[in-house]
Parts: C-alpha cells; structure tokens; sequence
C-alpha cells in the first residue's frame, strides 16, 4: 500500500483567479455568446488553442430570466471534425464560483460556472470545439459556443513533465528528466489560424420623431362698423269707406349701408419646434443561428468508481491537517471515512481533481496517498485577494489507497468562501476512475 505512484498525466487547472483573465467585469460581460437572455462564455481553451488529451474545458453559462440560480442544468461537449461524425467529450461539473460573472449579472450567478475533462480518444487534427448549454425552463439546449482548436498528438514531455530547460530521459530502467544538452527540443510549431468571424447583425430601428412645435398665438379681431341709419316709415294712407281697399302707400326708401369696419392684424406665426433626438442605433445582432443538434451520445455518466466530495465551512488547517468535506458528496467505489479520507475500492487509474478558495490567506497544499505528498498535485497561493486555486492530475491508485488533501505549510492556512459569508462551497475533490 506505501508503494510509489507513477504520474501519469499533470497539469495546473486555474478555476478563477481574481486578478486574472476574465475578472474584468467589462471583459465578462462583453465576450460572451448572446441568445436571449441565456449567456455563454468558454474561458478555455482559447480560440485556435493546441491542445493534448486528456484536456480541461471550463467557462460560465446562465438565464438571466431565471427566479434562482443559474438557470442552467447543463452543459455538453462535443469535437466536430472537418468530416465525419462528432464525438461527445463529456458533460461538465456544474456549480463551479464565479464571483467575476456575479459582479457583473449579480450575486444569483455567483455559481454558473463549469468544468469538465475531456479524453475521449479522437485522432489528431482540427476540430469545431462545440459548447451546449441546457436551459432548464424549455428542457433544451438553447445556445452554443464554437471556437476552433487543434489536437496534437501525446509527446513524451506529457507523459513526463520536467522544469524548464530539461528534457525526458531514460535510464534503463525508468524515465527521469535531466538538464537539456545540445539535443534540446526543437521549437513549438504554428498556432492554428484563427476562425472565421461570425456575420454582422441587422442595424437596430431608427428612433422615434421629434415632437411638434407649439402653434402661435392668434392675432386680435378687427372691431365692427357702424350699423346705417333706418329709413323714415312712410306715411299710413287713409282708411277708406267700407268697400274697395284702399291703395297701398309707397314702401319708404332703404336707409343706407354703413361702412365696413377694417380688417384686424394678422397675428405672428408661431416658432417652429425642436427637432427630435436621432433614435440610437439599435444593438448589435446576435450570434448567428445555433447548428443542428448532433446525434444523442452516450449519457457521459461517471466510471463505476469515483468520489465528488465538498466543504461548505470556513476551516483554519495547522501544518499537515486534512481539510474536512462537510458538505454534498457522491460516492460510488470510494468511501468517506472520517470526513477527510477517501478509500478506494478498486485499482486503476484515476483522474485527481481538487480546488479550495482562499481570502488573503497564503501557503500550499498537496493531494496525499497513504500519506505521501504527491508533488504533480502540489499547488501555493501568495494571498492577496479572493482566488479559487486547483490542480488536477491522474495517478494509478491500488484498492485501500486513502487520499486526503492537507496543508502542507509551516503556517496555519485558511479556507474560506471567496468572502462571501461563508456561502457556496469553500473546497472540493474529485476522484474518477478512467480505466
């Protein structure tokens, strides 16, 4: 059980760094893929990445019109090749902190984030690294991200990590490194070209006109002329004796018309009105349309054997404690016992991944087996401000192996939720048996 364990594979896995890539809030908000209200953002790999499997696929994705949490339950990945079928890399882990995305769309979103592993066996070359977000509210998956990238294939130097300016060698008996002679390793190839840039969206409605001006004012009426003088009544003619009526006398002359009143002043036209702002031009058009669903893969359920173990609790570790997984935990062919030790059940190769949020707090911790320091899986922290730090590596584990993770600073070290309280989880580990 004490015997040594190979290393396999290593890489340092940043979840989130508070001064690092994608912390400017700016920058979150304005690189994701837009659909909606849904928001998507792959932080790595990056576009036109060369990249060796295993490799790690990590970013954010949320509904803004979701009444809690993120309103994603889940993410998928798939490699489209230049021909052929596309091949499932894996669904991701969800409920990794973000607190750069939670400045940005609010403290709901502090957990959209996402991880996941891939290492599905695809042949070198260039592929459409495809990204699906599900919506919970349609049962859907309503928005995807496509970013090109490059799979090499596996060199000796990920087989066998060494420090800079060594290479790999071999004794005879095992593999080792050693300071790099005349027969240092050629240069890096090309990057990859960059992928096209998506269609430019439709220009948004012109604005609205501007209001009418106010009429002017209506000038005074002229006043009236003077009526005429009414002509004399003429005279009644004289009532005649009983018999023939009488003539009619002489109807008096009309008086005459007086003179019309002159024509009152027109009044002043009125001002004309403002002129109405311009209507601003309308966003930018989103993302073109999302490609067709592939065909359902397999379900991307975990090994037979593995262990997701959390903590949800402020922990100040002295030199070489074990950090105590109080929170939510799936254990299939791994046992917790107490609550910092996981057992194995079956021998074989794992994949190892680990992650702990720190505030200002600064030190090391390693991943142990049966009590050995396990260096590929070693990582520190200087303090400073909130940071999420991880790593995440493959080991070949025998059945009854423990593994802890453990402080290995000569100073106390203290774990803690990002300074928010005390809420969401303030560290986690991982086991996944992948053969």
């Amino acid at each position: 059980m004490t015997a040594a364990r190979t290393t396999v594979f290593f890489c340092v896995f940043t979840l989130f760094l508070a001064s690092g890539m994608r912390t400017a809030a700016q920058t979150t908000a304005t690189t994701a893929v837009v659909n909606g209200s849904l928001r998507l953002r792959t932080d790595v790999p990056l576009q036109g990445a060369l990249v060796a499997l295993p490799f790690g696929v990590g970013g954010w994705a949320l509904d803004l019109s979701a009444t809690s949490g993120s309103g994603i339950d889940a993410v998928h990945v798939w490699a489209l090749p230049k021909s052929g079928p596309a091949t499932f890399l894996g669904a991701a882990t969800l409920g990794v902190a973000r607190p750069d995305v939670a400045a940005v769309y609010g403290s709901q979103f502090q957990t959209s984030g996402f991880n996941v592993v891939a290492h599905a066996e695809i042949p070198p070359g260039s592929y459409t690294l495809a990204v699906f977000a599900h919506r919970i509210s349609t049962g859907s998956f309503d928005i995807v991200e496509q970013l090109p990238i490059t799979v090499r294939s596996t060199a000796l130097s990920d087989l066998v990590p060494c420090s800079a300016g060594q290479v790999a060698q071999f004794d005879g008996a095992q593999w080792g490194c050693a300071d790099a002679g005349s027969g240092a390793q050629g240069p890096a190839g090309p990057t990859g070209p960059t992928g096209p840039a998506g269609a430019t969206g439709a220009s948004g409605s012109t604005g609205p006109a501007g209001a009418t001006g106010a009429a002017g004012q209506t000038g005074a009426t002229g006043s009236t002329g003077p009526i005429g003088a009414t002509g004399p009544i003429g005279q009644t003619g004289a009532t005649g004796s009983t018999g023939p009526i009488g003539v009619t006398g002489p109807v008096g002359p009309t008086g005459a018309t007086g003179a019309t009143g002159a024509t009152g002043a027109t009044g002043a036209t009125g001002s004309t009105g403002a002129t109405g702002p311009t209507g601003l031009v309308g966003p930018t058009g989103a993302t073109g349309p999302i490609g067709p669903t592939g065909t359902t893969g397999s379900t991307g359920s975990l090994s037979s054997a593995h262990a997701f173990v959390t903590s949800t609790s402020v922990q100040a570790l002295a030199d070489n404690t074990a950090v105590a997984f109080d929170g939510a935990s799936t254990l299939t062919g791994v046992t917790l016992s107490p609550n910092t030790t996981l057992t194995v059940g079956t021998a074989g190769a794992y994949l190892v991944n680990w992650g702990v949020s720190t505030q200002g707090s600064s030190g090391t911790l390693a991943v142990t087996i049966n009590g050995t320091v396990q260096t590929p899986l070693t990582q520190g922290t200087g303090g400073g401000s909130a940071k999420l730090i991880g790593m995440q590596g493959i080991l070949t584990l025998a059945a009854g192996d423990t593994v802890t993770l453990r402080n290995r600073s000569t100073t106390t070290f203290t774990i803690s939720a990002n300074g928010n309280g005390g809420g969401g989880n303030t560290a986690f580990l991982t086991l996944v048996r992948i053969q």
